[in-house]
């Protein structure tokens, strides 16, 4: 297999085929006997920054391909032929370097494509060497581009609807993996852009997308752009390219199934919660006036209105990261010298999606993305998030006056609110030490994490943090319950219940209240469990479980109501040797036959306030 290039850019070379890049590194996920019918892209080479002609005389990184237009690519298009007829462009990306196309899914047969691909590279090279003046030659090289891409984009052998997906093929010659962005962006300005971040392996990869999921994001009738291009600047960056086109697959769901799978899965929120726990911030023209890579660090100045309302956010308990393009190193020495880094969890500064750096950051706090507000100058970063991310709330960063007040920032403040920002950089301490350490011996590294908990019953001047917990956990929610604070003080105040609270501790810091039990004395039933997710994998929870076992009996019950949200509480109880013994409407009634006590008790260390009474 092989890709139509921009032969006729005066920019191409024939090079010998990479050694160590045999028949058996290119053993791909798709084979040539795969595809049926296939695109015919005609890439050429790009400039990210690019403002022609004006940046010919402006630019100080400006190099002139022998057509004029500027060299991007560090030793231009690379051709080569190798084993069983493979073929590769290769591309060594320098500054701003992208791979760009006009995009098109018309689709030929196997004779027309390879036609198509000899003729391109003979009528190319022959431009170049025919014997008339260098402007006529730039002319014809501009107009032999143009008609290519003209040509791609009518009507083929093969019909447009029979597409199933965009295939990748590529190698990393650089001896490690590379990451590439691979985007889809509507031509006419209109907002609609696909993008996702490749891994390329030293070993041939093969990147299949679905057809439905650029065309849900891209009007593939119209006119659009496709590009590969470093997900960050900078590096050594060198790829070995053997196809990128539309295909048509002989068995599309052997390719394509993986794909299909997510989408039997429950939709995805599309709506915001009412509340937001983290905002995500843009960097440049954001936080301060100025472009950082462009202006410089000390000519940047600091939107103080921004870092106040940051500080004032993060004293009622709402979490702050980043999303930005930039350099990384550049980006948190700015913020250090603004002396604000301190207020950013898990910062995701690189040149990928955004889209992308929110959902780092979504998996790292482990909160719903129906939490996050994202703000930025740019719409189209915006528009990119909101595409990705429905229920992120977006906002204009050089509005601020329209959101200030904003609904979802007016949170509950509790005692914890203002410490809930060094809780989660305790849990980020916590984690960057047990990734020095390895999970190897993950419940060594426990043990050394001397894990205290201790219990209270719920008094009055706890409710608003009971109440916040309620509302706030998700996945640790063991009957899906919102308790109110008016039927949590009732639940207090009975003597037919037993409220208690959970605070965890260990050597990094304090997590402050993490829990809520409720037991039922007269049915022996622990009617409901609540945890942050911030002690999972922890054994807290099996600690709280343990001690109820213990204080109330080896028969007492436990209530559980699945949902599609609280899978964890369901393999906690299975992994304890709980049994279903009845059903209570929605609830399961859970009960453990075996009284012998949990595994690794010896981690969590148990401590009741007030003694629980049976």
């Amino acid at each position: 297999m092989a890709m139509l290039i921009e032969s006729e850019s005066g920019n191409v070379k024939r090079i010998a085929w990479p050694e160590g890049l045999g028949a058996d590194a290119l053993t791909g996920l798709v084979q040539p006997g795969d595809i049926v019918g296939r695109s015919l892209l005609s890439w050429s080479e790009h400039c990210s920054e690019c403002t022609m002609p004006a940046c010919f005389t402006s630019c100080q990184f400006y190099a002139p391909r022998r057509d004029f237009k500027c060299a991007r690519f560090r030793r231009g298009f690379e051709v080569a032929s190798g084993p069983d007829g493979a073929k590769m462009a290769r591309v060594a990306y320098g500054k701003w370097a992208k791979l760009e196309a006009i995009g098109s899914h018309a689709l030929r047969g196997g004779l027309i494509t390879s036609l198509a691909l000899g003729l391109s590279s003979v009528i190319g090279s022959l431009i170049w060497h025919f014997p008339v003046p260098h402007g006529a030659r730039t002319w014809a090289a501009r107009k032999f581009y143009g008609l290519k891409s003209k040509l791609a984009r009518r009507s083929a052998s093969v019909p447009v609807t029979a597409s199933h997906a965009f295939l990748l093929q590529a190698v990393s010659l650089s001896g490690k993996a590379a990451s590439l962005i691979l985007e889809f962006r509507n031509k006419d300005g209109r907002t609609g852009v696909f993008q996702k971040n490749v891994t390329i392996e030293p070993g041939l990869t093969s990147v299949v997308i679905d057809l439905a999921s650029i065309s849900a994001l891209i009007d593939l009738s119209g006119d659009y752009f496709v590009a590969v291009y470093p997900a960050e600047e900078g590096g050594n960056i060198d790829i070995a390219f053997l196809f990128a086109d539309f295909v048509q697959l002989r068995d599309p769901q052997k390719f394509l199934s993986a794909a299909a799978k997510p989408a039997a899965k429950k939709e995805a929120k599309k709506t915001p919660a009412d509340k937001v726990k983290c905002i995500i911030w843009d960097l440049d023209n954001t936080l301060w006036k100025g472009v950082l890579i462009e202006d410089g660090a000390d000519k940047l100045v600091a939107r103080t209105e921004l870092i106040d309302f940051i500080k004032a956010m993060d004293a009622r308990g709402i979490l702050h990261s980043v999303a930005s393009k930039n350099n990384e190193a550049d980006g948190l020495a700015k913020l250090r010298e603004l002396g604000i880094e301190e207020y950013f969890l898990y910062p995701q500064i690189n040149w990928g999606p955004k889209s992308q750096s929110i959902d780092i950051i979504r998996q790292s706090l482990n909160i719903g993305i129906d939490t996050f507000a994202f703000i930025d100058d740019q719409p189209f970063e915006r528009e990119e998030v909101s595409t990705i991310h429905p229920a992120v709330r977006t906002f204009d960063a050089l509005d601020f006056e329209s959101w200030r007040d904003h609904p979802s920032f007016d949170v509950e403040v509790t005692d914890e609110s203002a410490g809930r920002r060094q809780m989660y950089r305790d849990e980020m301490s916590r984690n960057s030490f047990l990734a020095t350490n390895g999970e190897a011996d993950f419940l060594a590294f426990l043990r050394g994490c001397n894990l205290q908990v201790e219990m209270e019953p719920l008094s009055e001047d706890r409710l608003p943090r009971a109440h916040e917990l309620a509302q706030r956990t998700n996945q640790m929610n063991f009957s899906g319950c919102r308790y109110t604070k008016t039927q949590l003080a009732e639940i207090a105040a009975s003597d037919n219940k037993l409220a208690m609270l959970v605070h965890a501790s260990d050597r990094f810091g304090n997590y402050g209240i993490v829990g809520l039990a409720i037991f039922d004395r007269p049915a022996g039933l622990l009617e409901d469990l609540m945890f942050s997710c911030r002690i999972q994998g922890k054994y807290v929870d099996h600690a709280v479980i343990q001690h109820f076992l213990e204080s109330q009996g080896a028969d007492m019950k436990i209530r559980f109501k699945p949902s599609d949200r609280n899978i964890k509480p369901a393999e906690i109880f299975s992994k304890l040797g709980f049994d279903e013994v009845g059903m209570d409407g929605d609830f399961k009634i859970l009960q453990r036959p075996d009284g012998k006590p949990f595994d690794h008790q010896d981690i969590v260390n148990v401590k009741v306030i007030d003694h629980v009474a049976s």
